[in-house]
């Protein structure tokens, strides 16, 4: 579990730019699509996705990053919490093997 809570919820955070091109207009693909959680270049804003609400990636990763962080929060307390479950269970099993070899030897 310990490993689990360590690298399951690191969310990673913007440090290099990924290039990718629109397959539509070969142009970077610098924004984000709310309306169809697509990320789309500036070509697709007038054409495609006239209309929708959109962003740049940059500023909805960031959004989307903090609402993943709260929600993760609960998930976090919960694995403190059957981590030391685990422990009193493990603690307890041993107790009983004991007790059982004691019972045994009598």
């Amino acid at each position: 579990l310990d490993e689990v809570a360590r690298t399951a919820f690191q969310l990673p955070s913007i440090n290099s730019e990924v290039s990718m091109n629109c397959f539509s207009h070969d142009q970077p693909l610098k924004i984000y699509c709310e309306t169809c959680d697509d990320l789309i270049c500036s070509d697709c804003t007038v054409r495609i996705h006239k209309g929708h609400e959109y962003d740049l990636i940059s500023d909805t990763y960031d959004k989307h990053r903090q609402i993943i962080e709260s929600s993760l929060q609960p998930v976090r307390e919960q694995i403190v919490v059957v981590t030391e479950a685990l422990t009193t269970l493990t603690h307890r099993e041993k107790e009983i093997t004991c007790q059982g070899e004691t019972v045994k030897q009598e």
